[in-house]
């Protein structure tokens, strides 16, 4: 077959042409203004300014009330962060500010989930896993005439994204930013699979309930106030005793309980009991290996893994491995503070939050402290977990800053497959 050079020539540049016109278009229609709802991908970010709206008074999480100065008013902007790296990244109150018309800089002064917030000058971090995504609502301090003004959103290295009060679509700009969709879509199709499945959810008896254990057919729950609390699978209260407990475990004939003393030392104890009859007998008792000392929080967890007591210090970020004596058979230090353990027959499971601002995670841990897997929680705030009737129990949270304490079973069935696999 032969072909001449001239029409190679004219088919090469009619394929440039209908190349570079196909480029050219799809540049264009990949291009949006940027605005409220417009979403904007850069530096392993998608972040989209979802509202702004502006108040005269702020909710804290504690429920104290902030009330703008005279001639002063809250700007409140909501943002929708996903994460699309592949690694647990943070976003601060400090990452945070605002352009008004004169390019000045205006810093955020606080974060909230929208409704409730940490105050006014406060610094918030709030933590995000790979390919998890979270609602922000960040606030700033305004002038009451500068309100309708258009700002920009700046962030990191993101294009800066237009807004203003109220507005309901997306305003001109001389920023643009290229959106492909399949980028959002290959972003969305990496987030983790849920593995931890929530059987059912009650309500906590008492109002600071932080520990919790199995005694091979109920719930055994520790209040900080002083009470601990039989409870049958269902969440029915069936028994409560004087007891001061921060943490309890179980072994199979009698309990252990992690509980701080006021005016120390000894700061920390654990103590040996047994209940007949709805009263107490003390065993035995020793002073809580490292203890976190007085005042520190009362994040502590216990276990019995059949021979021995596991410990969670949440301030020291330490799990300690201790026999019946007190006496430390092994340490493992973690990144993040640990305030929940459970002991499944093989292995730990234990949950890490580092403040009020950020999720739980729950990883699976063997006896040389090597975490062998991690996932994601949609329980808030667990401070003590425990291992029964073929599940995890956990004492956590609805919601970040959450007021009700809730008891949670979780199916973690498909999680442990995970471990088998590897």
């Amino acid at each position: 077959m032969f072909t001449s050079h001239k029409y190679l020539g004219f088919l090469s540049a009619t394929l440039i042409l209908f190349l570079g016109t196909s480029v050219a278009h799809s540049q264009k229609a990949s291009q949006k203004k940027l605005g409220i709802g417009v979403p904007v991908l850069s530096g392993g970010w998608e972040v989209t300014v979802k509202n702004a709206r502006k108040a005269n008074e702020l909710k804290t999480y504690i429920g104290d009330t902030y009330t703008a100065n005279p001639g002063y008013i809250f700007l409140i902007v909501d943002i929708m962060f996903r994460n699309l790296d592949n690694s647990e990244r943070t976003v601060s109150t400090k990452n945070i500010a605002i352009i008004n018309p004169k390019s000045e800089i205006i810093s955020a002064r606080g974060s909230g989930d929208g409704t409730s917030f940490c105050g006014v000058d406060c610094d918030a971090t709030n933590y995000f896993q790979a390919g998890s995504e979270r609602a922000i609502s960040f606030v700033f301090v305004l002038e009451k005439e500068a309100i309708n003004q258009v700002f920009k959103l700046q962030f990191q290295d993101l294009p800066r994204i237009p807004f203003r009060v109220k507005s309901k679509s997306a305003l001109p700009a001389s920023e643009v930013t290229s959106m492909p969709k399949e980028s959002a879509k290959s972003a969305a199709s990496t987030q983790p699979e849920v593995l931890m499945k929530i059987v059912k959810e009650f309500p906590a008896p008492g109002g600071s309930v932080t520990g919790i254990t199995w005694d091979g057919s109920c719930l055994w729950l520790s209040d900080i106030d002083g009470t601990i609390f039989k409870v049958d699978s269902s969440g029915k209260t069936l028994e409560a005793l004087s007891v001061d407990a921060v943490s309890l475990a179980f072994d199979g004939s009698s309990f252990w309980r992690f509980t701080k003393i006021s005016f120390g030392p000894p700061w920390d104890l654990i103590c040996r009991f047994q209940i007949k009859d709805a009263k107490t007998k003390m065993l035995s008792s020793f002073e809580a290996t490292e203890g976190s000392g007085g005042g520190g929080e009362l994040r502590n967890d216990l276990e019995w893994d059949g021979t021995s007591l596991w410990l969670s210090n949440a301030n020291q970020y330490n799990v300690f491995r201790i026999d019946t004596s007190g006496s430390k058979l092994s340490k493992f230090a973690f990144p993040k503070k640990v305030r929940g353990v459970a002991w499944d027959g093989s292995y730990l499971w234990l949950a890490f939050f580092e403040d009020y601002f950020s999720p739980t995670t729950i990883s699976v841990v063997d006896t040389q402290g090597n975490i062998l897997n991690s996932f994601p929680s949609s329980v808030f705030e667990i401070n003590g977990l425990a291992w029964g009737n073929k599940h995890l129990w956990a004492v956590g949270k609805a919601t970040s800053h959450g007021r009700k304490v809730l008891i949670y079973q979780i199916d973690v069935s498909q999680a442990k497959n995970t471990l088998t696999s590897r």
